[in-house]
């Protein structure tokens, strides 16, 4: 079964990327993709996005986004 919408991570990540660099919003390092979804491996279309906030002993307060399905 294929999802007709599916997207490709890599495609989203950019996108993400490039919007958040227009609103000045990129965070200077540590903006990555995990290594498993490159490669054109596309996001399930039943996927949800979360979002969590960790912080780091002295490097501050970090955002880890993850997709779950």
């Amino acid at each position: 079964m294929e999802h007709a919408d599916q997207r490709e991570a890599g495609a989203v990540f950019a996108e993400l990327k490039q919007r958040l660099d227009s609103m000045g919003m990129l965070p200077d390092e540590y903006f990555l993709m995990a290594p498993e979804w490159e490669n054109g491996r596309e996001i399930p279309g039943d996927a949800d996005v979360f979002v969590t906030t960790d912080y780091g002993g002295s490097e501050g307060v970090y955002l880890d986004g993850y997709i779950k399905w």
